[in-house]
C-alpha cells in the first residue's frame, strides 16, 4: 500500500514528503543514511495515533557484530565461514538418517576420492556429552539448529547485518499507527525542480505564455497517485549532525578517605516575582495583503493551480488560456506555491514535465543594443512585464510566432509586476556603430581642507552610437545598455535603469544617433608646505578672492622665511661638525708630544687652538638654538593659518 499522498518540492533543494498511515498498521520507511538528519530535523506527526516511531542505530553494523565477537560473512564457503565462528556453541545437527548432539569444535578438512578424482570434504566435529568427538559430513547435513538461545539471537543478528539496507548503509523508520489514521510529514533532499517557458508572440502588447516544470524522481520509490505542489521562493536551510549520538564528558570524582559533613549554606530565597499580563499579539493576518490567506494545515499551499485542457499546432491560436491560477502569497515567508490539482505519476528514477499555466501577459517587441554581446547589431528582444499576479522562477525561455519558432532566451526570476527584457535573436535589420572621444577640462573647483588644497578638473567622454537601418523594423523602441566605468556619472539625460553594470538608455528605433555624455573627475593635491610655486598655479584658476589670497600669500611667505631658517640651520650644524672633527685632531696631536722644550712651545699652541674652538662652539650651538626656535615659531605660525583655511569655490562662483 502506498503511504505517500502528498509531496511538495522547495528551490532549496528539500522537498516535504507527506505519508497516511492507517489504524494499528506498522510502515517501514527506507533511507539512506545521509538523509536521516533532514528527517530527525524536520518530521511532523499530525495526529495524536502514533504508538511507536523508531529508527535503525547509528553505529555500523560491523561494530555491532564486534560486541558479540562476530563478522559478517562474506565469499563463497559463507556456511563454513559462519560455523567456524560459532565454535564452543552446542548445536544439532540433523542428516537424512541420523541427528548428533554436541558443541561444535571446529571444521575438519578431508580428502575423498570420488572417482578417478579426489575431493575436498568439509566435515563438522562435534564434542558429545559423553566427551566423545563425532564427526559429521557435511554435505550430508540438512538442518543446523543452535541449542543455546543465547547463539540463535547472535545468529539472527548476524544474517540481519548482512541485509541490503544494512549493507548499502540504509536506515529504516519504523512508524506505528494506533486508534486512527496518522499523518505525518518529513524533509528530504531532492533534486530542484525547474521551470521552462513558452512565448507567443503577438502584434498587440499581450503575449501567451505557457509554463512547464521539470521534476525530478530521484527517490528508490514511486510516485503513484500523488498530489503535488511547486513552491517557488528560496526558504533558508542547512544540514546537521542529529543522528549521530553524543556523549558528555564528566569528570571523576573519588571520595575522601573520610568523609565530612558541615552545615550547608543555602542562601536566602525570595519570592518570584508575578508574571507580567500577557500583550496582544499583533496578527500577521492585518499586515499581509487583502488576498493572502493561509490554510489550517501545516505546508497547506497558498497557491491554487487547475490544470486545463491546452493545445499546441503552431499557429496563432496555438496557446490557449487553460488555467486558472489564484495568486495568494503566504503571509509567513516569501514563498508562493503551485498547487496541482491532477495526480501525478512518476516512476523512480524518471522524470517528468508538469504543465503550469498558459495564460497572458503583457509583452512587446523592442531591441536591445549591448556591445559585449553583438558589436554592431542590436538583439531582438521581447519587453515583459510579468503580469500573471504570481511571481515567475527563472529558466529558459523559447520564442514563438505565428510562423513557427523564432528564437530563445533566459527568463530571470520575476516578481509581480516586475518588468525585463529578454533578447532572442539578432536584430540584422539594423547597424550599430560607435564613436567616442575625450576631453579634459579646465579647473572647475578650489577648496581648501585639512592643510592642504585641491585642484579639481573634469574629464568628458562622449560616446555617440551611430545607428543605421536596412529595412523595414518590427520593433518602435532601441534600449542600448552602455558600459558603466567606476567613477564616471552620466550627465544630460537619465538612465531608463541600471544592471549587471550597464546603465541602459532608451531611444526610438527611427533615430539616427544616441549619444551618452559621461565626466569623471581628476584631482589634484597641492601641499603648501613647500616654496611658493603651488601659489602660481591656485591664482592662475582666477577662483581666488581676496581675503583667501592675503592667508595664502601669509602662508607663502612663511614657507621662504622657513626655508632659510632651515638652510642657517644646516650650515650651522655643518660648522659645529667641522669644528668638532678639528678638536679631535689637535687632542690626537697632543697626545703625541713630549716633555722636549720646542715640544712644550707646540703643546702651547695647540691648546690655544682648542680654546678658541671652544669659544667658537659655544657661539655656534647659542646661534644654533636660536635659528630652531625661529625656525619652530614659523611652523606653529604657519600650521594655524593653514588649519584655519577653509574655501571652496567653483567655476560658476556657487560654493
Amino acid at each position: 500500500m502506498n503511504s505517500l499522498r502528498r509531496l511538495i518540492l522547495f528551490k532549496n533543494g528539500l522537498g516535504c514528503f507527506e505519508r497516511h498511515i492507517v489504524a494499528d498498521q506498522e510502515v517501514h520507511l527506507d533511507f539512506r543514511a545521509s538523509e536521516i538528519d533532514d528527517v530527525i530535523k524536520s518530521i511532523i506527526v499530525y495526529d495524536e495515533g502514533v504508538k511507536n516511531l523508531s529508527f535503525d542505530g547509528k553505529r555500523p553494523s560491523s561494530e555491532d557484530l564486534a560486541e558479540i565477537g562476530l563478522r559478517p560473512v562474506q565469499g563463497t564457503n559463507a556456511l563454513i565461514e559462519l560455523l567456524v565462528q560459532f565454535r564452543g556453541v552446542p548445536f544439532r545437527v540433523v542428516t537424512a538418517s541420523s541427528e548428533y548432539k554436541g558443541v561444535l569444535t571446529g571444521i575438519d578438512e578431508r580428502q575423498e576420492a570420488a572417482g578417478e578424482s579426489v575431493l575436498s570434504v568439509s566435515y563438522m566435529v562435534l564434542l558429545a556429552e559423553d566427551g566423545a568427538l563425532q564427526s559429521v559430513r557435511l554435505p550430508d547435513v540438512i538442518r543446523i539448529i543452535p541449542d543455546e538461545e543465547r547463539a540463535g539471537k547472535d545468529l539472527k543478528r548476524l544474517l540481519e547485518a548482512s541485509l541490503y539496507w544494512k549493507a548499502t548503509e540504509r536506515k529504516k523508520l519504523v512508524v506505528q499507527s494506533a486508534g486512527g489514521e496518522l499523518r505525518l510529514s518529513y524533509m528530504l533532499p531532492v533534486p530542484v525542480w525547474t521551470s521552462s517557458y513558452r512565448l507567443l508572440l503577438r502584434e498587440a502588447d499581450a503575449c501567451m505564455m505557457q509554463a512547464w516544470a521539470l521534476v525530478h524522481n530521484a527517490s528508490d520509490e514511486d510516485w503513484e497517485d500523488l498530489q503535488l505542489s511547486l513552491a517557488s521562493g528560496m526558504p533558508m536551510s542547512f544540514r546537521m549532525d542529529l543522528y549521530t549520538p553524543r556523549h558528555r564528558q564528566r569528570p571523576f570524582a573519588e571520595l575522601p578517605d573520610k568523609e565530612e559533613y558541615a552545615a550547608p549554606v543555602v542562601g536566602r530565597s525570595y519570592a518570584e516575582p508575578p508574571a507580567p499580563a500577557p500583550q496582544a499579539k499583533r496578527s500577521r493576518a492585518a499586515m499581509a495583503p487583502a488576498a493572502a490567506s493561509v490554510g489550517s494545515a501545516p505546508f497547506e499551499a497558498d497557491m491554487l493551480y487547475e490544470r486545463e485542457e491546452m493545445a499546441f499546432a503552431g499557429a496563432s491560436d496555438s496557446f490557449t488560456e487553460s488555467t486558472a491560477v489564484d495568486a495568494k502569497a503566504s503571509e509567513f515567508a516569501p514563498v508562493s506555491f503551485f498547487k496541482i490539482r491532477e495526480a501525478v505519476h512518476i516512476p523512480a528514477g524518471k522524470s517528468s514535465l508538469v504543465p503550469l499555466f498558459t495564460m497572458p501577459i503583457e509583452g512587446r517587441r523592442v531591441a536591445l543594443y549591448r556591445a559585449s554581446i553583438r558589436k554592431n547589431n542590436p538583439m531582438t528582444a521581447v519587453l515583459l512585464r510579468n503580469t500573471t499576479g504570481f511571481a515567475l522562477e527563472d529558466g529558459p525561455i523559447t520564442f514563438y510566432s505565428p510562423e513557427g519558432y523564432t528564437g530563445e532566451g533566459m527568463l530571470p526570476a520575476l516578481d509581480q509586476d516586475e518588468q525585463v527584457i529578454v533578447p532572442f535573436a539578432i536584430e540584422g535589420s539594423m547597424l550599430v556603430n560607435t564613436e567616442q572621444k575625450s576631453d579634459t577640462k579646465e579647473v572647475h573647483r578650489l577648496y581648501a581642507r585639512g592643510g592642504l588644497l585641491f585642484l579639481e578638473r573634469k574629464v568628458e567622454r562622449r560616446t555617440v552610437y551611430l545607428l543605421r537601418r536596412g529595412g523595414p523594423l518590427a520593433f518602435g523602441k532601441l534600449y542600448i545598455d552602455h558600459p558603466e566605468s567606476a567613477g564616471w556619472t552620466v550627465v544630460g539625460r537619465s538612465p531608463e535603469s541600471r544592471s549587471e553594470g550597464f546603465v541602459r538608455f532608451c531611444t526610438s528605433a527611427e533615430a539616427d544617433e544616441f549619444d551618452v555624455v559621461e565626466q569623471y573627475v581628476l584631482t589634484e593635491t597641492l601641499h603648501m608646505q613647500v616654496g611658493s610655486d603651488w601659489l602660481d598655479t591656485v591664482l592662475a584658476t582666477g577662483l581666488i578672492q581676496s581675503e583667501q589670497r592675503s592667508l595664502l600669500d601669509g602662508i607663502a611667505r612663511l614657507n621662504i622665511q622657513i626655508d632659510e631658517a632651515t638652510r642657517r640651520e644646516g650650515q650651522k650644524t655643518n660648522d659645529i661638525e667641522e669644528i668638532g672633527v678639528d678638536q679631535k685632531r689637535i687632542r690626537e696631536n697632543l697626545k703625541a708630544l713630549g716633555s722636549a722644550e720646542e715640544e712644550k712651545a707646540l703643546r702651547r699652541r695647540y691648546v690655544a687652538e682648542l680654546e678658541q674652538g671652544e669659544n667658537r662652539l659655544r657661539s655656534l650651538k647659542e646661534e644654533l638654538n636660536e635659528i630652531r626656535k625661529t625656525r619652530e615659531s614659523l611652523m606653529t605660525q604657519r600650521g594655524e593659518r593653514m588649519d584655519g583655511l577653509s574655501f571652496d569655490f567653483f567655476v560658476d562662483g556657487s560654493r
